[in-house]
């Protein structure tokens, strides 16, 4: 009997045991990304912060902060694509590693807000303000969420934050000019979408369609100002003694694919059209290293130079922009985000590759897409490197152009750039290169769909556009 006792007694520590063991092993595996819940305190409860005194954990901290905003990068460009339903996913992956991803915060309210979710998506973005109130994307989307919500009053004090931050948010201005349009207040209308028109001039195209205007739409002043249009442009910048420094403009496309209501698509038969005008009006093409030479003074300028660029590295570039460019004999240059390389929808190495051979320029467009000037010193460095190495393991050289994702940069970004080798920048803020520029802070002419090939001659030939 007490054998037998013993021997139980040792069957149930034995039992209990195991029963620990897998209890320890239960709570320290993390849950799969893909079972996140669609909730912001289920993702706090399953990522405590890190012990102060650990650096194997604060490494691995930071990488899953980089993690969430990979996720919520991706989701950004399915949210502009009015992908919705895969945008808050993806949303939602990156709460779920770091709750206190403002940015996912941010994108997922505004995502709801379009869903119709007025009420949690105005909520969301003000968490995201509070951990971060001086963030202009949120402000922004915080006057969008009420303007959906038909809360003007509060969208329009949103959107007046937003340009307190950023004096140059075009669609804050506009966004204000349409609530006045649904209010009937011509005056107030025309006062806010004259700002946007100066300083986006596809504005004025967007309006002439938008139904919040149809209230103000018969006014004289409004009618007036959608029908302005620079004449004097279209026909070439005849006064020599304006922007003498301008030397030549750089295009800045991303895609050159037909996908209705997204504007970083260009369709390929627009595209084409402005490749044909400039081929047909005697402008001739640059590499960066062309441009690069003259504005070091290393060299001259041929008649009428421009520079073509894409960003991120979609896989139509090389489908759809390389035989039209073929045609008309001109290069381009593509910045490349080096994680995107062998995506879905981007450009596989064997096609960066024959761009390469082709003439093209790969440029460096960070590893996973991160907003730099929002990062750590050591994490630019990371994505730089990454990137870098990445790059030149396919292409058998150094890389030394580079665009800035979101156009963001600071003084840290332009020095870490210029520590690992990197010779030129190039910027999204608009306008033409001239000879006083610096070379980490290069402008550029954006290109979209629909824009239109009076709006785009007036770009190619206005410096001051």
């Amino acid at each position: 009997m007490k054998a037998k006792f013993r021997k139980l007694s040792l069957l149930s520590l034995l039992i209990l045991l195991l029963v620990v063991f897998s209890l320890i092993v239960s709570t320290t595996k993390q849950p799969p990304v893909n079972q996140v819940k669609d909730t912001v305190s289920s993702a706090s409860q399953t990522n405590p912060s890190p012990q102060s005194g650990s650096a194997s954990t604060q490494i691995v901290s930071n990488e899953v902060q980089q993690q969430a905003l990979s996720y919520y990068d991706q989701g950004l460009k399915l949210y502009y694509q009015k992908d919705f339903s895969e945008a808050l996913s993806l949303f939602n992956k990156a709460l779920f590693l770091n709750p206190k991803c403002y940015q996912a915060l941010n994108g997922k309210g505004a995502t709801y807000a379009f869903q119709g979710r007025y009420t949690e998506g105005i909520d969301l973005i003000k968490k995201a303000l509070n951990l971060k109130p001086d963030y202009e994307y949120g402000y922004f989307n915080l006057g969008l969420a009420n303007e959906l919500a038909s809360n003007w009053s509060d969208a329009i004090s949103a959107y007046q934050t937003a340009l307190k931050l950023d004096s140059h948010d075009t669609w804050a201005y506009y966004g204000i000019a349409s609530i006045y349009g649904r209010q009937g207040n011509v005056d107030q209308t025309v006062n806010y979408l004259k700002q946007a028109i100066a300083i986006e001039p596809d504005a004025r195209e967007t309006a002439k369609t938008e139904h919040d205007f149809d209230p103000v739409r018969s006014s004289a002043e409004f009618q007036a100002l959608l029908q302005q249009t620079p004449t004097s442009a279209l026909q070439g910048n005849t006064d020599s003694s304006s922007k003498k420094n301008s030397l030549m403009f750089v295009l800045y496309y991303h895609s050159v694919l037909t996908e209705k209501g997204n504007p970083i698509r260009m369709p390929p038969e627009q595209f084409e059209e402005q490749m044909r005008f400039l081929a047909e009006h005697g402008y001739n093409v640059l590499t960066p290293v062309q441009l690069e030479q003259n504005l070091r003074g290393d060299g001259q300028f041929p008649p009428k130079p421009f520079l073509i660029t894409f960003d991120d590295g979609y896989v139509d570039n090389y489908t759809n922009a390389l035989p039209i460019l073929q045609k008309y004999r001109f290069v381009a240059t593509v910045f490349i985000v080096s994680s995107y390389i062998n995506g879905s929808g981007f450009l596989s190495a064997d096609q960066l590759r024959s761009l390469q051979s082709a003439g093209w320029t790969i440029g460096g467009h960070t590893a996973t897409h991160l907003d730099l000037s929002e990062q750590k010193p050591d994490q630019i460095t990371a994505e730089l490197q990454t990137s870098r190495e990445t790059l030149k393991s396919i292409l058998g050289q150094d890389v030394l152009y580079f665009a800035y994702p979101y156009g963001k940069h600071n003084d840290t970004v332009i020095k870490k750039l210029q520590q690992e080798g990197y010779r030129m920048a190039f910027t999204t803020e608009k306008g033409w290169v001239d000879s006083r520029q610096n070379l980490f802070l290069l402008p550029r002419v954006y290109c979209y769909a629909n824009m239109g090939m009076d709006e785009f001659i007036r770009r190619v030939t206005c410096p001051d556009y």
